[in-house]
């Protein structure tokens, strides 16, 4: 391998992890926030929301456009789903890394559905777990292929709210 491509990969490498990290920091706060009962002004919690969301999908700012994408990010959560459900795969390193950033940015959308502005929110059910989101969200995804190139936090809040609209 050329020097070139290892340093592109040791870039990539590096975006991911710091992705992580920020994700990681950015859930337990709202976990935090969310058991200690905090609350406070719509206002408050719909800034809390945009960002936490913009930590999860901006954690980089050189990263390459597409760590964002769908595509960029469903082999790793097609990975960690497939995983999750008992099937025992041997796959890259850097997927199950992904697949664990997937998962997190669907279990931080699940946290905080409750507290999201009526226009935006989805109502999971309250015995819905992160797996079922999970498959919410690669189920739906795989069902426009051509719409891949898309934010993938935009395209996993939509198949929530498809699946799981709040009723009025």
């Amino acid at each position: 391998m050329s020097t070139r491509h290892l340093d592109h990969r040791r870039e990539l490498v590096i975006a991911i992890m710091i992705a992580m990290v920020i994700g990681f920091v950015v859930y337990r706060l709202i976990e935090f926030l969310v058991l200690t009962g905090v609350r406070g002004t719509a206002k408050m919690r719909t800034l809390l929301f945009a960002a936490a969301l913009l930590f999860c999908s901006q954690a980089h700012a050189e990263s390459p456009p597409d760590m964002q994408s769908a595509n960029f990010l469903m082999l790793g959560c097609e990975t960690y789903y497939l995983r999750t459900a008992g099937q025992d795969m041997v796959v890259p390193e850097k997927y199950g890394i992904v697949g664990v950033r997937c998962s997190g940015i669907v279990e931080a959308l699940m946290t905080v559905a409750s507290v999201m502005e009526p226009g935006v929110r989805f109502c999971p059910p309250s015995s819905a777990n992160t797996d079922q989101g999970l498959s919410v969200v690669v189920s739906y995804i795989r069902s426009i292929p051509q719409r891949t190139h898309e934010n993938f936090v935009h395209l996993a809040l939509e198949a929530l709210q498809k699946a799981w609209p709040c009723r009025r």
